[in-house]
């Protein structure tokens, strides 16, 4: 039997991206059954020049990208067998589709998530300083004992691992009889794919299939104090909830690698003379000042 695939997008106020993915999209040799945008933001979109492709576009009372996610998780038709989720700023290239069928044509009952390969992705940077903290591992996919987890992307073969980046994503449809977004992990929601896939991969295996490429955009965001701060200590936060989920995981290395990634940020933010580097390096120790802090009162 044919695999029927639905793609979910959610996005915020980002219309020219997201124009982009879905060209991609409407472009492939194969095209999927349904795509579900779930829109968190206030400009009009239009969707009239993909014609070739099924649209459900849903309105968010809010961004978030856990919530988005789950919203188009009720709204997506329960006879599909495998649901994609697409960054906005993702472009698929050719035949990736089409590929990533062919993966789960052939892949094992116990296969649960199978990502795109990210074929621009940068290369780890200060290898060993990153595997000194317990930041990075030159193991592509793992998921460290201090909570942190190691790269995977680009990859040159099909590989297992232990996570997947949760924008770029294809999962077995009944994952989800089980398995939701934490929604806790609010906002851009940092960790929230290394937790969703952390979860599901100790059930079932998960992939990354090199043949099934996309590329990242990276779209360059407006300098902010206040956002570089924020995601500074959420960094902290949401990497601090994680690995309370997971008693297998272990404190003392996760505030060793916390240490590490705020000290990195700020050489880097000073030798490169980049603010905001610097700025997330002070969200960092914010975020664990407030982690501290609230641990002393959970015991009081």
């Amino acid at each position: 039997m044919r695999n029927s695939l639905v793609f979910i997008i959610s996005t915020y106020n980002r219309p020219a991206l997201l124009k982009k993915l879905l060209q991609s999209i409407s472009e492939q040799s194969m095209l999927p059954d349904a795509v579900v945008i779930v829109d968190a933001g206030s400009q009009p979109q239009h969707f009239d020049a993909y014609h070739n492709l099924y649209i459900n576009h849903i309105r968010s009372p809010y961004p978030s990208l856990t919530m988005q996610r789950n919203i188009g998780l009720r709204n997506t038709d329960s006879s599909c067998t495998l649901v994609g989720f697409l960054d906005d700023d993702v472009i698929l290239l050719e035949k990736s589709v089409e590929k990533m069928l062919h993966f789960w044509d052939n892949a094992g009952e116990d296969s649960g998530g199978c990502g795109f390969n990210i074929v621009n992705a940068q290369a780890p940077q200060a290898m060993k300083l990153k595997e000194f903290f317990g930041i990075d591992a030159s193991c592509r996919g793992v998921v460290l004992p201090s909570g942190f987890n190691s790269a995977i992307y680009p990859v040159d073969s099909t590989i297992k691992t232990e996570w997947l980046c949760g924008g770029a994503t294809v999962w077995r449809k009944e994952v989800f009889d089980e398995f939701l977004f934490d929604e806790a992990y609010a906002g851009y929601g940092a960790c929230e794919d290394l937790d969703f896939s952390y979860r599901v991969g100790k059930k079932y295996s998960l992939w990354v299939c090199h043949e099934a490429q996309v590329t990242h955009l990276h779209e360059q965001h407006k300098f902010s104090v206040l956002r570089s701060l924020k995601n500074g200590r959420d960094e902290v936060l949401n990497r601090g909830y994680f690995l309370g989920k997971h008693p297998e995981l272990d404190n003392t290395r996760y505030y060793w690698a916390i240490f590490g990634r705020s000290l990195t940020n700020a050489v880097k933010g000073i030798t490169g003379f980049r603010a905001e580097d610097c700025l997330r390096a002070l969200g960092n120790i914010l975020g664990i000042g407030q982690q501290i802090l609230r641990r002393v009162f959970k015991k009081l």
